[in-house]
Formats: C-alpha cells, sequence, structure tokens
C-alpha cells in the first residue's frame, strides 16, 4: 500500500502530519531499553523477526523526508530539512522511541491487565528477562517543530508472555546475553570502587604524614578526626 502524508495541522507547540490511511505494525520479541519521560520508551527492534516491519518504518522515514523536500512551506521558519529532520528508526543501533498513553491496551497471557501495572513490569530489568513482549504500533503523525522534525510512532497494544521453565536456545541464549551484560556492569562498577578506595587510601597516607609534621595541636586534632573519617568511611 502506498502512503501519502496529508498537509499539517497546527497544534500548540507543534505541526504535525497525518496520514491519508492509518497504518498499523507489529513488533515481535521487542527489548525495552529505557523509558524517556513519563511516556516514550526507547526499544530495540530484532531484525531478524521484525524485517517487513522495519522496511514499512524506514519506508515511512524517506517518505517524510522526501515530503518535506517537495514541500519546504511545511517547515517552521524556513528550516533547512536536513539540518532538524529526525529519522523515528535508527538502522545502527536498531532502535526506536515510542510513545503510550491511556489508550494503549495491554496484556499477559492473554488476559486484561492495567497499563500502570504493565509499565511498572516494563521498568523491571530482573523481570524483563522473564517475558517476552510483542506490540502493535500505530503511525502518529509527522511532528513539526522549531528544532526538530520526526515521525512518532504510539503503542496500540503491548502483548506480554512470561518466560516458561522450558527455554529453548534462543530463551537461553538472549538471557546468557543480557547476564552477559550485567556481569560487565557489574565489573565495571568494581573496577570504579577499586579506583575510588585507592584514591581515599592514598589521600589517607598523605594526610598521616601531615599529621607526623603537624606542630600546631589544633589543626593536628582536626586532621586525626579527618583520618578517622577517611579509614571509617571504608
Amino acid at each position: 500500500m502506498k502512503h501519502s502524508l496529508k498537509i499539517p495541522q497546527k497544534k500548540t507547540k507543534c505541526l504535525v502530519s497525518y496520514l491519508e490511511k492509518p497504518l498499523k505494525l507489529i513488533i515481535n520479541d521487542i527489548k525495552i531499553k529505557n523509558f524517556i519521560g513519563i511516556n516514550n520508551i526507547h526499544c530495540e527492534i530484532p531484525v531478524k523477526s521484525n524485517e517487513e516491519t522495519v522496511k514499512l518504518i524506514e519506508i515511512m522515514d524517506n517518505l517524510a523526508y522526501k515530503t518535506l523536500l517537495e514541500n519546504p512551506e511545511w517547515a517552521i521558519n524556513n528550516q533547512v530539512i536536513d539540518n532538524v529532520y529526525n529519522y523515528s528508526y535508527s538502522s545502527d543501533l536498531s532502535s526506536i522511541n515510542l510513545l503510550f498513553n491511556d489508550k494503549t491496551h495491554c496484556y499477559m497471557d492473554g488476559n486484561n491487565k492495567e497499563l500502570e501495572d504493565i509499565i511498572e513490569m516494563l521498568r523491571d530489568n530482573k523481570k524483563l528477562r522473564e517475558i517476552n513482549i510483542s506490540m502493535e504500533i500505530n503511525f502518529l503523525g509527522l511532528f513539526i517543530y522549531d528544532n526538530a522534525i520526526i515521525n512518532k510512532w504510539i503503542i496500540k497494544i503491548i502483548n506480554i508472555e512470561e518466560i516458561g521453565d522450558d527455554l529453548n536456545d534462543w530463551d537461553r541464549e538472549e538471557i546468557e546475553e543480557d547476564w552477559g551484560t550485567e556481569l560487565i556492569l557489574y565489573e565495571e562498577n568494581i573496577l570504579n570502587k577499586i579506583e575510588l578506595y585507592k584514591q581515599s587510601l592514598n589521600n589517607a597516607k598523605k594526610l598521616l604524614e601531615d599529621i607526623k609534621n603537624e606542630e600546631n595541636y589544633n589543626n593536628w586534632e582536626k586532621k586525626i578526626l579527618k583520618l578517622k573519617n577517611y579509614i571509617l568511611k571504608i
């Protein structure tokens, strides 16, 4: 189906161009990376299981860019399109930002769930390892701001399935990869703490030398207290 964008409508903070016909897409096995603000989720789309969806998102990004070039009057304050246009899908990271609102429907293992409960689950990194997530998204529109232009997508349906105990090889690989990432972060945290302790130890040693050479009793007492705090803080 060939898509086309309508003349933008003026909103409070921007202009919005809508599609002539609605566009709904399904994303399978989507990965939640982090939340941006209160209603924006930064996600990773596994390309192999979503080739057609990714292709259509890229088509929409290219359509928006081409339409803007063909209709320069859509730009605000004579914007240079190349300077302000952002692709909604990043092919380098296979990522996209998706919006949700109170009309987003949520299901878990086939049962209706409250949006608040699902969002709380999606914010829990440990819980994310125990579930598979698919979404139905809608093209929301081409949003034209003073300093940025981008296609926006909104989540129509969030569908979650818990991973059973009988994990297949693909599930195991994903979980092992996630824990590998956690281990790298844990190692970085430990190394940072080691560097912090080393610096603290060096400071304490220098302070002890100052104490040995201090002739003023009041200063000596203050430095003793400071050294005590260095040691007890560990």
